[in-house]
């Protein structure tokens, strides 16, 4: 591809060193793609039965990062994490919050007055990315949805429809030329967010049969029913994908356009979306554009948090302080640039209405995963599309999520005793299961997370060092939602 050959020749003169501004007659565009609920599954990566052609174009077009993860894994609270570069319970947008797809001004006082829109939002003094790429000269634009809160702090220019397509992404490249400005666009793919295509009615594109499921999910043709359907969904919002992809390769700006790949989160599933073990926390994440060495695949850890000073970097502009630590450098291709040692993730039960939920944090090595527990005594949420084939609403009428396996697992669970143990304990309230307040685990030896390694006496020294990078990152950024000295260990 054009941009790719471009980049070569200059950084064969440059080594690799030239800044963003340099290597473009004109500063670069950013178009940013999020999908939802997806967590590490592409044909890139071999996931059996699933083809996602124009994931894998953008994955083998630039950088494509095997070790992303999500600081807190729901919707909300992880679109803060990327547009602010912040843990949510510094940013405090702490849970889900309304979905309120309207400009600012347009707001009608019902909804600005809301009580979960009022609590759940990012606070007044954390700069935005919508904010900081307007304030650049940036036209700005979304799609999809917006999910976060208040609408005040993303003022974007242009609100396009829930699927945007070629048109959408026309539209804003229109909007931004006939304004003379660059654009940044907020590309939201409500895909493979349940509910999937329902296999009973229409045909999918993926078969049961060729799939392989995930470790917590037994082999039964409902669960590979439902494992294919989320399959097929991950095809769908790779078609979308396409559609974007279209409109942006006819407009002849691909060759200045950063463009970044990113899940919110993992599928819905329990342990996946809402959990801290690796389904929830791991996802796509492929960078490609100008400056962008093509064909790279890298082990390097990065987060969510750390996207925001990333594409700040990336585009030249200031960075705001923030929590994250930007990959720019690994993007670049820098030789010896490197990841995160340790990452972190959050998780606030309640929030919506309160701060003294049940609490859980976690701390990832690259290896060895620790996490922790508060409030064990108060309930823990369990997102109705992790649960139910159709949720009745308390105003009646009912939300469609068709999630196969709970329920499943549920009537199997005397042939399936493990599988099932594992769903009590992510619904601990609806079976009555004590939680541990920590759980350890040797992801290379087990990779599933099944095997607990807490009160194993030949894990004391790594229980130990992470217990205290996971109380020494509360208190640096100042969580006061748990208790650092429960965290560390006893000795301190």
């Amino acid at each position: 591809m054009l941009f790719r050959s471009l980049f070569r020749r200059a950084a064969a003169a440059a080594a690799l060193l030239l800044t963003f501004t340099a290597l473009a007659a004109a500063p670069p565009n950013v178009l940013f793609v999020l999908t939802e609920d997806q967590g590490a599954q592409l044909s890139y990566l071999g996931t059996p039965g699933l083809q996602t052609p124009n994931m894998d174009r953008l994955a083998e077009a630039g950088v494509y990062f095997d070790r992303a993860y999500v600081n807190y894994p729901v919707c909300s609270p992880s679109k803060a994490n990327i547009y602010t570069g912040l843990y949510g319970h510094t940013s405090g947008l702490l849970q889900n919050t309304h979905i309120f797809y309207v400009p600012a001004d347009e707001l009608k006082p019902a909804q600005r007055h809301n009580p979960v829109y009022q609590r759940v939002q990012v606070k007044a003094r954390y700069a935005t990315l919508t904010e900081l790429y307007r304030d650049a000269g940036y036209h700005t634009a979304v799609s999809g949805k917006l999910h976060v809160a208040p609408n005040d702090k993303f003022p974007y220019d242009t609100w396009l429809p829930k699927i945007a397509g070629r048109a959408g992404m026309e539209r804003v490249i229109d909007a931004a030329k006939a304004e003379g400005k660059p654009w940044f666009f907020f590309c939201n793919i409500q895909a493979p967010h349940r509910p999937y295509r329902n296999s009973d009615k229409v045909d999918i594109d993926v078969d049961p049969k060729e799939v392989e499921l995930p470790a917590l999910l037994p082999d039964t043709p409902v669960t590979r029913k439902d494992w294919a359907e989320y399959l097929d969904y991950c095809q769908v919002a790779d078609q979308r994908l396409g559609d974007v992809l279209h409109g942006l390769d006819a407009s002849g700006e691909l060759a200045n356009t950063l463009i970044v790949l990113m899940g919110d989160h993992g599928p819905a599933y329990h342990r996946g979306k809402m959990s801290l073990y690796q389904l929830g926390l791991n996802v796509p994440l492929a960078v490609s554009g100008p400056g962008v060495p093509a064909g790279r695949r890298t082990s390097e850890t990065v987060t969510g948090i750390d996207v925001f000073s990333t594409l700040l970097e990336l585009t030249g502009i200031d960075v705001p302080e923030n929590q994250g630590r930007s990959f720019a450098p690994l993007v670049r291709g820098v030789e010896g640039a490197t990841g995160n040692a340790h990452t972190f993730a959050e998780i606030v039960h309640s929030g919506q209405r309160r701060d003294d939920g049940m609490q859980e944090r976690s701390v990832f090595d690259g290896r060895f995963k620790l996490i922790y527990r508060e409030n064990l005594d108060q309930p823990r949420d369990v997102n109705s599309d992790l649960k139910y084939f159709s949720f009745k609403l308390p105003s009646g009428g009912a939300l469609p999520w068709r999630n196969r396996v709970y329920d499943e697992i549920v009537r199997k669970k005397n042939k399936y005793p493990d599988d099932f143990r594992r769903l009590t304990e992510i619904d601990p309230q609806t079976y009555g299961v004590k939680l541990p307040v920590f759980e350890l685990y040797d992801t290379d030896a087990d990779p599933d997370e099944f095997v607990n390694l807490a009160d194993d006496a030949a894990y004391a020294v790594d229980l130990a060092r992470l217990r205290t990078e996971l109380a020494d990152w509360a208190k640096r950024t100042d969580d006061k939602l748990v208790t650092v000295a429960k965290i560390a260990p006893e000795s301190r």
